[in-house]
């Protein structure tokens, strides 16, 4: 399986070991092989995108949910 960023994936499985290395409880993530940390990758990637979101995609030529678009920030002023 391969891992391409925008297409199956939010993320590649290198940034995501960088995300996880730097995370207190990541040790099942951190030995697990690339086979199963492919697999975990295009699972969320496909849980985030079964959500229903505010806003719209960011581009009309993107593949996954997000980025988005005219989502109002909580935090703003």
């Amino acid at each position: 399986m391969t891992i391409t960023v925008g297409v199956n994936s939010y993320v590649s499985a290198s940034d995501a070991d960088t995300y996880f290395g730097e995370r207190l409880y990541a040790d099942d993530w951190m030995s697990a092989n690339s086979t199963i940390k492919k697999k975990a990758l295009v699972m969320t990637r496909r849980l985030i995108d079964q959500q229903q979101f505010l806003g719209e995609r960011a581009s009309s030529s993107q593949l996954l949910t997000w980025p988005r678009a005219g989502v109002p920030r909580v935090d703003s002023s």
